[in-house]
């Protein structure tokens, strides 16, 4: 059962920490902030998406991996048609990369603000 909640620790505080060691290295690595930010938010997105599904079931104990799953299909599907109607022609590469780089902002608020009901429940319950 330990190993279990080890698990869970890890994958919740993973993601800020890969993102920051990410981000060292890029910019250590190629010595421009914005491309070592964005390098850093591509490679860590996947680690935010875990986790607010890990969180939500953590704190509510209900599984919202099908909703998650939703979620993304939809912001996908929204990406592709914003690159339609701006571009009138799709370019699935950019397509997708406005698609990750907005889950990627919807998933980091949303693991700060679990994190932050989180610790508050904690709290109010002790």
């Amino acid at each position: 059962m330990n190993e279990i909640s080890y698990l869970i620790g890890l994958v919740i505080t993973v993601p800020i920490l890969l993102t920051m060691i990410t981000y060292i290295i890029a910019r250590n690595l190629y010595k421009n902030k914005w491309k070592a930010i964005h390098i850093s938010v591509n490679y860590t997105t996947m680690f935010y998406i875990f986790s607010v599904a890990t969180l939500i079931h953590v704190i509510f104990n209900i599984n919202f991996i099908g909703l998650i799953l939703i979620v993304l299909i939809t912001s996908l599907a929204i990406s592709v048609v914003i690159q339609w109607k701006v571009k009138e022609e799709i370019v699935f590469r950019y397509a997708w990369r406005g698609f990750w780089r907005f889950s990627f902002l919807l998933f980091g608020c949303s693991y700060i603000g679990l994190i932050l009901i989180g610790i508050t429940m904690k709290i109010l319950n002790l």
